[in-house]
């Protein structure tokens, strides 16, 4: 199938979702993960009107950033981030999505301020361990708030919200429904440059149960490109 008619399709999904849910006029916003995908997908992508874009490396993703015909793309970071690529990840993402650590996030805050009081804050999504055993990315939900407390308290970053990723091992519904109830009780904390409005959640397999406790992002790549050169999402 064409990217154009995958993209078509699962906006429609994602729109009967979001209508299941009672979010109707909200539909969540679609990250079309590029891993691994040839540049002519990315820019069939952009002509059906996909403009959010997701990549798990910034090494792999700074040379797309290039490309004739995806200027005004926005880049997602949807990997973790290691401390010492923080400058050049703060100044090319619209928006991180694996922030899991004080010391990314401190490295991002010195990035950002070393540019000056003008400069815009880095957008970053805090990523939540929903399962899957110690090799697995995120902050464990016990720890969640206190790092969030002291992501809160550096200059520079905006904490926009939540990130998890589902164990497949198990029910998914259940999973997003815990990252749901964080994100409030994180939002209740009224913490300054945490405005907590965004559940990033659901990928090819599981987006509609996380749309149906409340995910803002989804961040898919199979359903949309097909399957990728190397690897599966």
């Amino acid at each position: 199938m064409a990217v154009a008619d995958s993209l078509a399709e699962v906006r429609e999904r994602l729109a009967a979702a979001a209508a299941r849910a009672g979010r109707a006029d909200r539909p969540p916003l679609l990250v079309a993960v590029t891993k691994n995908q040839p540049d002519e997908a990315l820019l069939e992508a952009v002509r059906a009107g996909q403009l959010d874009f997701g990549e798990n490396y910034l090494q792999k993703a700074l040379p797309r950033m290039q490309i004739a015909g995806l200027e005004d793309v926005r880049w997602h970071l949807v990997g973790r981030l290691q401390s010492n690529k923080a400058k050049r990840a703060a100044d090319a993402f619209y928006l991180l999505h694996g922030i899991d650590s004080a010391s990314a996030g401190r490295a991002l805050s010195r990035a950002v301020v070393a540019r000056g009081e003008a400069a815009a804050p880095c957008r970053l999504l805090l990523q939540i361990k929903l399962g899957g055993g110690q090799g697995r990315a995120g902050v464990e939900e016990a720890r969640a708030e206190q790092l969030l407390r002291q992501l809160a308290d550096m200059p520079g970053l905006s904490i926009e919200g939540l990130t998890g990723v589902a164990d497949p091992g198990q029910e998914a519904r259940p999973q997003f429904e815990r990252l749901r109830l964080l994100r409030e009780r994180l939002r209740g904390l009224d913490l300054p440059r945490a405005a907590m409005v965004e559940i990033s959640a659901g990928m090819s397999a599981d987006y509609e149960d996380a749309i149906m406790e409340g995910s803002t992002m989804v961040r898919i790549g199979r359903a949309v490109f097909g399957q990728r050169e190397r690897g599966e999402s």
